[in-house]
């Protein structure tokens, strides 16, 4: 899955470890899902009866939860969002 995203005068100024262009969404176990920067991860997403929880860190056993939606696509955003700042 690609994450298009048009860039503005903020994207343009970020460090390149930040996600602009695309992301790599691997399914790591039944309910989880990996976040995948070309160069880092940048989280998880976890479907937990029917909401999907967004985990934000590049170690599945050190994450914060960050965000709660019904949304897939909404959840990938926010996790993204939040590894921007």
């Amino acid at each position: 899955m690609t994450l298009n995203r048009t860039a503005d005068a903020t994207t343009r100024l970020l460090p390149s470890r930040f996600v602009t262009d695309s992301l790599d969404i691997s399914l790591i176990a039944p309910d989880t899902y990996c976040l995948l920067a070309p160069n880092s991860t940048i989280g998880f997403v976890q479907k937990r009866g029917n909401v999907f929880v967004g985990l934000l860190g590049d170690d599945i056993l050190h994450t914060m939860d960050i965000c709660e939606s019904l949304s897939f696509d909404a959840t990938v955003s926010m996790v993204v969002d939040a590894y921007r700042r």
